[in-house]
């Protein structure tokens, strides 16, 4: 059994209120919690619907549950090819989410939907992932002489593959509700968003490319600062052992109001288990917005016999 101990020490950090941060771009497991400025620790996904009865009772407290409605019965007729041909994956990728968190005397309340519109795979990919994927089924066809890992390998490799020669174009929306009655009583719904996501992984290229549109409005109101309309776009470079992030995002509000936000990372690895982490950047907040960050991350890992 392994075990696997990770933490971060900071080595160098100046004027910073926050970690600069590199995936706004990304669409969240559970957009709801975005609304409120909350970040789920876990999204439970169930894959059947006694799983998902069971995870809709951990919402009391606080918690995310996304579901794919597609995948809680059985396709024995979908095949891998399939997948990976499929131009318009709209009902294999509809998830639906709901999102909850407490804080205080209010409890937030945040369903959402996410899906891809659009998703493309170069023919040289198509042709890269079926071999991987029977490469896979041919591990796990041996019987009694299955190797686990090399069975771990080629799975790695196919999801690996899986996000090379891509073009993906997805789309969400959220509402976020609050009560101080407490849980779903007298629920004010007085947040809403939409995301319009775009990412291209060009194949046998090291840089990929995001770019994001996103949304917001409070409901019932008037306020200047009552809806935010965001444009970004980021590149990532990974090849060997650096992994490069830059990061643009223009906001505008109903106000006239006008922010930017820009930021750059860099991951280094120095080693198997130690990286090298750096990040600079402008937040979107108008106060103490200079964001810079140097360290490291390193992990401790520890092999241990299985007793028979």
């Amino acid at each position: 059994m392994k075990k696997i101990l990770l933490f971060t020490f900071t080595c160098l950090a100046f004027y910073a209120n926050a970690q600069v941060k590199m995936n706004d771009l990304i669409i969240p497991d559970a957009p709801g919690l975005i609304l409120g400025d909350k970040a789920p620790s876990m999204v439970s996904k169930p894959s059947t619907p006694r799983a998902f009865s069971a995870s809709l009772m951990t919402l009391a407290e606080g918690g995310a549950v996304e579901v794919s409605p597609y995948w809680l019965s059985n396709k024995p007729n979908y095949t891998y090819k399939d997948f990976i041909t499929e131009k318009f994956p709209f009902l294999q990728t509809l998830t639906f989410s709901v999102a909850t968190y407490k804080e205080k005397n209010t409890f937030g309340f945040a369903p959402g939907l996410r899906v891809q519109l659009l998703r493309l795979y170069s023919e040289r990919s198509r042709e890269n992932l079926q071999k991987k994927a029977a490469d896979l089924v041919s591990l796990l066809s041996q019987g009694t002489t299955i190797n686990l890992d090399s069975i771990n390998k080629a799975n790695e490799a196919l999801d690996e593959a899986s996000q090379q020669g891509l073009l993906v174009v997805e789309f969400a929306a959220a509402v976020l509700g609050k009560s101080t009655e407490g849980y779903l009583k007298d629920l004010d719904f007085n947040k809403s968003g939409t995301w319009l996501n775009i990412k291209w992984q060009p194949a046998k290229f090291p840089v990929g490319l995001v770019g994001l549109a996103r949304y917001s409005w409070k409901n019932n109101t008037s306020s200047q600062d009552s809806s935010a309309l965001d444009f970004g776009a980021g590149l990532k470079f990974t090849k060997a052992k650096w992994d490069l992030s830059a990061e643009y995002v223009n906001r505008r509000e109903t106000g006239g109001k006008h922010y930017e936000r820009l930021a750059f990372a860099v991951n280094y690895a120095i080693s198997e288990n130690i990286v090298l982490t750096g990040s600079v950047g402008k937040d979107i907040s108008g106060v103490n917005n200079i964001i810079s960050l140097l360290g490291f991350k390193v992990g401790l890992s520890r092999n241990e016999a299985k007793d028979k």
